[in-house]
């Protein structure tokens, strides 16, 4: 008797025979009829891939997509290798690789290439960053880390005035003393006037009134070097506030005028300073106050009860952020 692997044999033979016959129509043809099938499959296969590869090297060499619109990414056009950083729908060109990452602000910056195609027509915004900064940085383990100091420095050589800058790296400076919450007065060799209190640098506007109101002469500020200004945060400029119906009546506040400056103590010797607004009163800082009688030529600050200062209407503070 034939064996199961005979009769296995036997089927398939009988199978190939008639799928030959209801593709070639021939029982027993020369030449499989799944070889032809199977060769155009393979060169299908090949042509896709050809396709597919010769799209993706032209979108990487012709660009054209919008993935780079990344807050978080440095764009580098090919053709040129300038740099670009997206910022509200522009593109802004910047000075420097590490610039490009102040700029960003991320702890994980990614760089895209792009080309000049598909950038081409994009708004372009002013260029942003530090001159003369470094394309180069070092890893962030190779960074020291120890204490700096920027000092400014007069020199004593005749004939010499204009300050220089002196910066100390990795040790500790002897001598000087912490200004605490006391103010100094300096000066930019530009003649521009600051006051540095609080470890911000404020400029000096309209600066004959604001020397009033900080009771401080010219002769008296510190001529200082530019890169010790410039390590210094800068805060609100100082000028007396600019208030467009001051020395009218207000509506809000009887017998005052828009500008007055009033001051409220209370019981733990606190004290509240307020301007008149023509809507009521609205509360600034001392030094606000200090600067806005020196413009007003008010000799001292409107004192109020307190029951009388809560009955008066309120109305937005003034105080600066920063």
């Amino acid at each position: 008797m034939p064996s199961r692997q005979d009769q296995l044999h036997s089927y398939q033979f009988t199978v190939q025979r008639a799928v030959a016959a209801l593709v070639m129509r021939e029982t027993d043809p020369a030449r499989s009829p799944f070889r032809r099938l199977a060769g155009a499959g393979v060169a299908s296969v090949l042509v896709a891939a050809i396709a597919l590869g010769g799209f993706a090297l032209y979108g990487l060499f012709a660009g054209g997509g919008s993935k780079w619109r990344d807050p978080a990414a440095v764009i580098v056009e090919k053709e040129s290798g300038a740099r670009f950083v997206y910022r509200d729908g522009k593109l802004h060109p910047v000075l420097n690789y590490a610039s490009a990452l102040l700029v960003i602000g991320t702890d994980r910056p990614s760089t895209v290439l792009v080309s000049r195609r598909s950038i081409d027509g994009v708004p372009r915004g002013l260029p942003l960053g530090i001159a003369d900064a470094p394309d180069s940085l070092p890893a962030p383990r190779r960074l020291t880390t120890a204490p700096w100091t920027v000092c400014s420095v007069t020199p004593a050589e005749a004939g010499r005035q204009a300050p220089r800058s002196a910066l100390l790296i990795g040790r500790d400076t002897d001598g000087g003393r912490s200004t605490g919450q006391d103010g100094v007065l300096v000066r930019h060799p530009d003649g521009g006037l600051h006051l540095i209190w609080g470890k911000r640098r404020y400029l000096l506007r309209d600066t004959n009134r604001v020397l009033a109101a900080l009771a401080a002469t010219r002769e008296r500020a510190v001529p200082v070097a530019p890169a010790l200004l410039n390590t210094l945060p800068a805060g609100t400029d100082l000028a007396p506030l600019a208030l467009p119906e001051r020395g009218q009546r207000s509506a809000a506040v009887p017998g005052a005028a828009v500008g007055d400056v009033y001051l409220v103590r209370n019981s733990g010797g606190g004290r509240q300073y307020a301007v008149v607004q023509p809507a009521g009163l609205a509360g600034i800082t001392e030094l606000q106050a200090a600067l806005l009688m020196a413009s007003t030529g008010q000799g001292e600050p409107e004192p109020v009860t307190l029951g009388r200062f809560a009955a008066l209407p309120k109305v937005p503070d003034l105080v600066p952020a920063g």
